[in-house]
C-alpha cells in the first residue's frame, strides 16, 4: 500500500529546520523543533502553543513525573528545560554540552545523552552526576570512539537498555540495572562496512529485534545478529 498524509500542517515559521520529536500529553501534541524550540498543538483550537524557552533547537524530550508533580524535561543545544506540564512553568539549565536525548526509565532515573557524555540524575538527588561510560569503552576496547559526542540515543526492550553511539561507533547494551554487559561496535563483521556500525535505532517484537542503520532496515536475533 501507498503512505500519504491525510493532513498536513506547517509548524513553526522560517526559522524551523524540522521536527525533531513529537508526543501525545493531555490531549495534546508536544513538538519539539529544529530552530523553533517546543511547541504544543491542540487538534481542538487548531493552535500552536510556544513554550518561551531561551533555547531555539530541542533535540529531545520525555516525561517525568514525581511528587511535585508532571513535568516536561527537554534536551537543547543550551543544556535542558524543565516544564510543569500543568502551568507551563519554566526552568532551564545552561550545561556544557547539547543534550541529545532524555531517558527516563523505570525507576525514574534521567538519563542524558551529552556531547561530553552521558549524565544521570537518580531520584530524590536533584543533582545531575557524570557517568563515565565513554572512558569505559575506551579503557577496555580498542575502538575509534569519539568520547566527546558519544551518546546518540537510548532504547529499551523487555530485559535491555541499549544505548547507540553515533559517528558510525555501533551500540553499547546494558541490563535492566544498567550493568554494561558489551559494546557491539557494528552489525556486520567487515567493520569497513561503515552503514551497519551506524545503528539510529533498535527495536522488539517478538523473538526479534529491528535495527536501523544506515545500510537499511536490518532484522535480528536476540543478540543482536543479522538474520537472512
Amino acid at each position: 500500500q501507498h503512505l500519504r498524509p491525510l493532513k498536513a500542517r506547517k509548524v513553526g515559521d522560517q526559522n524551523n529546520e524540522g521536527i525533531t520529536w513529537i508526543k501525545p500529553l493531555n490531549g495534546k501534541l508536544w513538538i519539539s523543533t529544529w530552530g523553533n524550540g517546543l511547541l504544543i498543538y491542540d487538534p481542538v483550537s487548531r493552535q500552536f502553543k510556544t513554550i518561551r524557552l531561551k533555547a531555539r533547537i530541542v533535540h529531545h524530550f520525555a516525561l517525568y513525573t514525581t511528587s511535585a508533580g508532571s513535568f516536561v524535561i527537554a534536551g537543547t543545544e543550551l543544556g535542558y528545560a524543565l516544564i510543569n506540564t500543568v502551568t507551563l512553568d519554566v526552568q532551564e539549565q545552561a550545561m556544557a554540552g547539547e543534550i541529545r536525548h532524555v531517558f527516563v526509565d523505570k525507576s525514574n532515573t534521567v538519563w542524558l545523552a551529552t556531547d561530553n557524555g552521558v549524565l544521570y540524575s537518580k531520584p530524590p538527588s536533584a543533582g545531575i552526576f557524570t557517568f563515565q561510560l565513554d572512558s569505559w569503552v575506551n579503557d577496555l576496547h580498542q575502538t575509534t570512539i569519539d568520547k566527546h559526542r558519544l551518546i546518540g540515543r537510548f532504547f529499551r526492550t523487555k530485559s535491555r537498555y541499549f544505548a547507540t553511539l553515533i559517528y558510525a561507533n555501533g551500540v553499547l547494551e546494558f541490563d535492566k540495572n544498567w550493568q554494561l554487559k558489551r559494546y557491539i561496535p557494528s552489525l556486520s563483521t567487515d567493520q569497513n562496512n561503515t552503514a551497519l556500525r551506524d545503528i539510529r535505532c533498535i527495536h522488539e517484537t517478538g523473538n526479534n529485534y529491528w535495527a536501523t542503520t544506515d545500510g537499511g532496515l536490518i532484522k535480528c536475533s536476540k543478540t543482536l545478529q543479522p538474520l537472512t
